[in-house]
Order: structure tokens, then sequence, then C-alpha cells
């Protein structure tokens, strides 16, 4: 782990295009990208769809986690169907949601062409659309993850708990906020963390889906990298990027566990 981090930060302090010797540039990489649209327009991007992305998986993970744990109908189905995404390998997702969303025989314009909601729409086609529906599809793929490991906090609760709610006259709705949500607080915290790193470093969703496009509306991190180093041959420059953008995930990482605690012992 250590050699490529430092390895990273030296050939990001170079310019080099992958043959022949390195040339120092010293800051020179930093400055330019930095001051570049393309800092500014992955930094947004990459926010917004982790601020989503996470958001919704976490909310959407815990309401599954808790109606599985109390039992709901075919809650082994459920859980088994919504655990599913996660398995599947990303480019096969990501390739399955693409065809999905065509505008021309795509499973979900066809739905909502049958519900008169027109269907012809450019989801992954218009800038203003493009971003959302790769969250969507995001979320699809990590709600499932969140949802296993709430379920695992949840139903590792003593029994006792709810035995003395009960006697106690609690509805199931206030069995679940006033004590299954609070005592699985630490796991959803550290879930959440986990969500969030892996929303940042979103990629092959985002490379087969959109390649950073429409124009640049889905531009990140990681096509950035990606484009620079490996198709136009700039890797002390894409080293450069790769160097900042893990210094924003870090700077996210500690504004997170400040805010949420989620190492805090329970007392």
């Amino acid at each position: 782990m250590v050699y490529p981090i430092v390895d990273s930060v030296y050939l990001s302090l170079h310019s080099w295009g992958g043959v022949g010797a390195m040339k120092w540039v010293a800051f020179s990489n930093y400055t330019t990208f930095l001051s570049s649209s393309d800092f500014a327009q992955s930094t947004e991007h990459s926010l917004v769809i982790c601020a989503l992305a996470t958001a919704f998986s976490i909310g959407i993970g815990v309401i599954l986690a808790g109606a599985i744990h109390f039992h709901m109908p075919a809650h082994g189905f459920v859980r088994t169907a919504c655990f599913l995404p996660v398995m599947i390998p990303f480019a096969a997702t990501a390739t399955f949601w693409t065809t999905a969303f065509n505008p021309f025989g795509g499973i979900v314009n066809a739905v909502l062409g049958s519900l008169g909601l027109g269907g012809h729409h450019l989801f992954l086609g218009s800038p203003n659309t493009a971003i959302y529906t790769l969250i969507f599809v995001a979320v699809w793929t990590q709600a499932g993850f969140a949802m296993i490991f709430i379920l695992a906090a949840m139903d590792a609760i003593p029994s006792e708990v709810y035995e003395s709610a009960m006697i106690d006259g609690a509805s199931l709705m206030r069995r679940f906020f006033s004590f299954t949500l609070p005592l699985s607080r630490r796991m959803v915290a550290v879930v959440g963390m986990l969500e969030l790193i892996y929303s940042f470093r979103l990629f092959t969703e985002v490379w087969t889906m959109t390649e950073g496009g429409p124009g640049t509306a889905t531009e990140i991190f990681p096509t950035v990298i990606y484009k620079d180093a490996f198709l136009y041959d700039q890797f002390g420059y894409g080293a450069a990027i790769a160097v900042v953008s893990a210094v924003l995930v870090l700077a996210l990482l500690v504004l997170y566990v400040r805010i949420f605690r989620p190492f805090k012992v329970m007392t």
C-alpha cells in the first residue's frame, strides 16, 4: 500500500508520457489541474453523487432492513432479491442499465410510454438527467450492501428489549424508532462511511454508461484520471489528479467521522 502511494506522489511531480525519462515539473501539474474547469466540475459532480447516493442508499437500506427484521411478508425473498445487485459485476450492472435506459426500445422508456409519460426520454443523453440516472444505478447497487449490514446489527438486538417494549404497549413503529434504529446507529454510521468512499470512487458504472458525458455532465475524478493518464499519456498529470482526489476523500472522511462518530463506543 505504501509504495504505490509514495510512487504516485513522486510521479505527480513529474511530466511523463509512459516512455523515456521523467521531467521534473514540481507542482505544475497541481496548479494546472486546480485552475482548470475539470477540477471544479469533478468536485461538484463527485460531491453530488456522494451526498445523494450515500443518503438514499442508507435510507433505503434502513427501511429494507427494518421491514425484514420485523418479518414482513416474503422477507426471505426480499432480502435475497435486494442483495443480489451487490453480487453482480459492476460492468454487467452498467451494461444492463445502459440498455434499460435506451430511448429506443429500452425497458424504462417502454414502461413510461405505456403509462402515457412519453417513451423517448434521453436519460443518459441529457446533461440535466445523466448524473441523476447514474445516482439511481449507484443506489440500486449499494442499497443492498447497506441493508445486509444494518440488518445484522438489528438482529443482534436482544429480544428482551422488544419484550419489555411490547409489555408497555409500544407499537411496531414506536419499537423501530425508539429501540431498533437507535441501537443500530453505530452500524448505520459505519456503513454510511463505506458508502461515501464507494460513491466517490465510482468509475465502472460512469465510464460504461456515459464516459463522463454527455459533454462533461458526469465527469468525475476517476474518469478524468483515466482520460489524462491512459488515453492522453499524461501520467504525471493523472497522478496529480489522483493525489488531489485522495486528499478530498480523506477530508470528507475526517468531516464525516467528526459529525457521525461511527467508531464511538456506545454507552
